[in-house]
């Protein structure tokens, strides 16, 4: 994790015999890929002179800030290994010429650009060589495919989409685009949109529907960061397999006024913005969103959303490495989240692939909820369910309005939760108020984790998490706890194992809204951190139900977005988890892991080395 804090550590070793022995390490870990926002494409067509095929940007830790001898390589599905060409290599820090998300202040993560060279159909991989030491692999499989440039040289009229001829709008190209698979490249960081536009970017292909196997694309080339303005950004319909990679979405319906109040809302349709919406089979990798420029998103929707009311566009969605910022205002319609995935297929009881929230950077978000999973039928008892687990982990959410991650549901989901390696700090915060008296709240989530159960009756596992403060700004209302219950039913089982909950005031560590009573001893768990840093707690006192607590200081320290872990923390090496990795990249030791979202970076250094001493001449020996 903060390895450019500890380059080369000098260690000194005191040996009983009296030896001394001094050392220098350098603090290394393996290279590790996180994710990559293409899965699919092509080996060759990218006509740009530099590179084969599909230009692929993968994201991971570990890899350097810069190229240096690395290299990445991709082995394709005859087991042959190829050189690539890399486009660019560098911090994840939202700067040219990457993408405009900055997971490196958030996760100390890097990103690489790089095209597949030309290779034999069929599943492949993708892993990278840094100093000599191979990464794990990412999964990337050739097919055939059409690729397509927009440029701002490009032309409407005559173009073709070519790399000699491109277009010069993402319109006249979506117009265009008939063929499933196509990925689309946009240069120059063309903005389309005005704080007017109804729809910024708008799908609407039927016949450019995409699956898991051939995902399209709407990307970003290589020193560019497109831009999407307008009271919605990226939308569809009746398309599928969708992946937006490296956009910066700008949206909102309203502007914002005095105390954080939203003024002028647009109306037809009232009450609806949206940056990003998801669709079924698709990815959104790498985008960073926010409000438009003096706007404020207050409707019914989030940056990132998506349901099944009218069609499936949840169906494993990826929600990968994005950067959601300054969303919303203070008076933010409560209905109105920072993220927000559903269902809503009423009667339909439409059955989806889990989705999956993985490596983004929520921070500073009026808009209720971070990452928000919730479902409702009005109308009757069923709305669909994920059909399998439904993942979030290794998220960074900071001063969040309402809970950084809410789980629930009216209706039955019938799915599991795995939640781990996410980093918390700040949650519970007011969402949907005057701006000056936090307790005007309108529906307060004042947790920093939520689970309601009217119709959960799956497992939600919550793992290795570290959450830092909560309810900050005192609202009398809600949970007020780092792990909040409400709802009215009484099925979810939640296992709640080698977390951190860390407060400074004197606020609940598990506690029920007025109607989750009868949940409390649906938890369950052990070898949790439960630290309140003043004394003579009232409230803050850890469960019964787990065995085997901590209270001590867990000895972290803040580093604006990170956090890191001392040496002689009480969590070092204090959990059996199988985790490989924390959130930031480092390795776990195996059955020795550190509690928490956040490894000890000296669990890298190698074991102290005792050297034996030179045996001394011997004595009373006559020589004759």
């Amino acid at each position: 994790m903060f390895l450019s804090l500890f380059k080369s550590i000098k260690i000194l070793f005191f040996i009983p015999v009296g030896l001394i022995f001094f050392s220098t390490f350098v603090l290394a870990a393996p290279p590790k890929l996180n994710f990559s926002d293409l899965i699919t494409g092509p080996s060759t067509g990218i006509n740009d002179g530099k590179g084969s095929g599909t230009i692929v940007t993968i994201w991971g830790q570990y890899l350097g800030n810069t190229q240096s001898n690395s290299k990445v390589i991709f082995i394709d599905s005859s087991g042959a290994k190829k050189d690539t060409y890399v486009y660019y290599w560098k911090n994840s820090n939202g700067s040219l010429p990457g993408g405009p998300a900055n997971l490196y202040e958030s996760h100390k993560m890097q990103e690489v650009a790089f095209s597949i060279p030309q290779s034999a159909k069929g599943s492949g991989s993708i892993q990278i060589i840094v100093n000599g030491v191979i990464s794990n692999t990412l999964p990337f499989t050739v097919r055939n495919g059409a690729i397509y440039h927009v440029m701002k040289n490009g032309n409407d009229s005559d173009g073709n989409g070519s790399f000699s001829k491109p277009w010069a709008s993402i319109d006249k190209a979506l117009n265009n685009i008939d063929d499933p698979g196509s990925i689309m490249y946009v240069h120059d960081s063309l903005s389309t949109g005005d704080p007017s536009t109804k729809r910024a970017i708008y799908w609407n292909k039927r016949s450019a529907a995409s699956g898991y196997s051939n995902q399209s694309g709407i990307i970003a080339y290589p020193n560019s960061q497109p831009v999407a303005i307008g009271r919605t950004g990226i939308v569809n319909y009746r398309t599928t397999g969708q992946v937006i990679s490296k956009f910066s979405i700008f949206t909102s319906n309203c502007d914002e006024g005095a105390n954080g109040q939203p003024i002028n809302c647009a109306t037809n349709p009232s009450k609806f913005t949206m940056g990003l919406q998801t669709s079924a089979y698709g990815r959104g990798v790498g985008n960073k969103l926010s409000d438009r420029e003096g706007g404020c998103a207050s409707g019914s929707a989030a940056a990132i959303t998506g349901n099944n009311l009218s069609r499936d566009r949840v169906s494993g969605y990826q929600v990968l490495g994005n950067e959601v910022y300054e969303y919303g205002c203070a008076g933010t319609a409560k209905f109105q989240h920072t993220t927000y995935l559903s269902i809503r297929s009423g009667s339909d009881n439409n059955q989806v692939d889990p989705w999956r929230f993985g490596w983004n950077y929520l921070h500073n978000n009026d808009a209720k909820n971070g990452i928000h999973q919730y479902d409702e039928n009005n109308t009757g008892l069923e709305c669909g369910s994920p059909n399998g687990t439904v993942i979030i982990n290794d998220n960074v959410i900071i001063n969040q309005g309402g809970s950084a991650i809410n789980v629930g549901a009216n209706c039955p989901w019938t799915n599991d939760f795995e939640i781990y390696n996410n980093v918390i700090k700040n949650a519970g915060l007011a969402a949907d108020w005057d701006g000056i008296d936090p307790g005007t709240s309108n529906g307060p989530y004042t947790a920093a984790i939520t689970a309601q159960d009217g119709g959960l009756m799956g497992n939600l596992r919550i793992y290795h998490n570290t959450i830092y403060s909560w309810n900050d700004d005192d609202q009398d209302n809600g949970t007020k706890a780092c792990l909040g219950l409400l709802g009215s039913q009484d099925n979810v089982s939640i296992l709640w194992d080698n977390n951190i909950c860390y407060t400074e005031k004197d606020k609940p560590f598990v506690k029920n809204n007025w109607n989750g009573v009868q949940l409390l001893d649906n938890v369950s768990g052990d070898n949790n951190t439960w630290f309140y840093a003043g004394s003579n707690a009232k409230k803050a006192i850890p469960p019964a139900w787990d065995k085997k607590s901590k209270t001590d200081d867990p000895l972290i320290t803040l580093f604006n977005s990170q956090m890191r872990v001392s040496a002689d923390s009480p969590l070092f090496q204090s959990s059996l988890s199988t985790l490989s990795h924390d959130v930031y990249g480092t390795p776990r030791l195996k059955n020795a892991a550190t509690v928490g979202a956040i490894e000890s970076v000296f669990s890298l250094l190698p074991p102290p080395v005792v050297p034996i001493a030179r045996p001394g001449p011997p004595s009373n020996v006559l020589v004759r």
